[in-house]
């Protein structure tokens, strides 16, 4: 299986209520128990709004209510989109003519190992799952590693989940309970389930390592520019490498900590005008920075990065082509800011 890797280096938050404050879904949940649980009331809209979990009626959601191994087959296999086919049923004895059969099927078929069942042939659909469990079947769904750049190690784990749990961590998916502490063999709640998965979805585009199928490469002004673009899940990757080739080295601006000069959107033309169309994907658990800083690329030196763009409504055209700007040029003092400007049809793309 493929294995999906860090691709963007990036200043993760230090907490879920930053993440819940920054990402509005719903100004308020439509569910009426979730007062109490206000640091998951987009996390859970946002879940609902993706088909991937429900309430349990009379307006309830039950955010306290610990987590069963068929309700996270349910919420996995519908979040991930799998092929659920409602008449097919899991060959787990207990399994069988259990309500999730077709969500525990689908995840066999597809992400097998994501949630085992048991040597003993059954899959016990009604057992409470732990916050350990749950990070093994989040790696697992994704195909996540470890983000190197970032460490968070808690006192109270160890043993076959450890690494499942550093690697949710490294990658700001999960924090413990704020004392050095995760807690790994308590059961986990519907709320913190729903935070838990809406984060790996939310963080899932910058694990990928797509296929580039589009390369260009062009000089301008002493720099060589190696331009590389490819989709994966519905989104564009652009990544931009630039080598300084001069003898002398080349101011340019990048925004500290979220940037190193390079910005990517997407465009079309109409009647000569040029329209951006689509938006840049944003990372919502990484807090960076706005001061702009003036950098310099000195000769030899080569920095690269890479921008992640959402389709318009219509989707991705022929007709569209992507720019990317490097921001040439100092911004203290007297700003001489010469943008060089590189275009790329995406009617070169597979």
């Amino acid at each position: 299986m493929k294995k999906h890797r860090l691709g963007i280096t990036c200043i993760l938050a230090t907490s879920i209520m930053i993440f819940a404050f920054l990402n509005p879904v719903h100004a308020n949940s439509s569910f009426k128990d979730m007062e109490r649980f206000g640091w998951a009331k987009n996390t859970v809209d946002y879940l609902v709004e993706k088909g991937a979990i429900n309430g349990v009626g009379d307006n309830l959601f039950a955010p306290h209510k610990e987590l069963t191994r068929g309700e996270a087959a349910k919420i996995i296999a519908l979040i991930l989109e799998l092929d659920v086919n409602m008449n097919e049923k899991t060959n787990l004895v207990d399994g069988a003519n259990h309500w999730a059969s077709p969500y525990i099927k689908a995840i066999q078929t597809e992400k097998p190992g994501v949630i085992d069942g048991y040597p003993d042939g059954t899959f016990k659909p009604n057992r409470f799952v732990t916050r350990e469990e749950m990070t093994k079947m989040i790696v697992l769904a994704y195909n996540f590693e470890r983000n190197t750049s970032r460490s968070l190690q808690f006192d109270d784990v160890s043993g076959w989940a450890t690494d499942y749990i550093e690697i949710l961590a490294s990658l700001g998916i999960i924090y413990g309970n704020g004392d050095g502490r995760f807690a790994p063999k308590a059961h986990v709640n519907r709320a913190q389930a729903a935070s838990m998965i809406h984060l790996a979805n939310e963080v899932f585009p910058i694990t990928l390592n797509p296929e580039f199928n589009v390369e260009k490469t062009v000089e301008r002004d002493g720099i060589k520019f190696d331009l590389f673009l490819g989709q994966a899940y519905g989104r564009l990757y652009v990544k931009t490498k630039a080598t300084n080739i001069s003898e002398n080295g080349v101011p340019y601006i990048g925004f500290n900590g979220c940037d190193r000069g390079f910005s990517a959107n997407l465009f079309t033309e109409n009647n000569g005008e040029k329209i951006e169309v689509g938006s840049v994907w944003r990372n919502p658990v990484i807090l960076c920075t706005q001061a702009i800083q003036d950098l310099v690329l000195e000769p030899g030196e080569t920095i690269e990065e890479t921008e992640i763009l959402n389709p318009p409504t219509e989707g991705f055209k022929e007709n569209h082509f992507v720019k990317v700007e490097f921001q040439k040029g100092v911004y203290e003092g007297n700003s001489t800011i010469i943008p060089i400007e590189i275009e790329i049809p995406l009617e070169e793309l597979e």
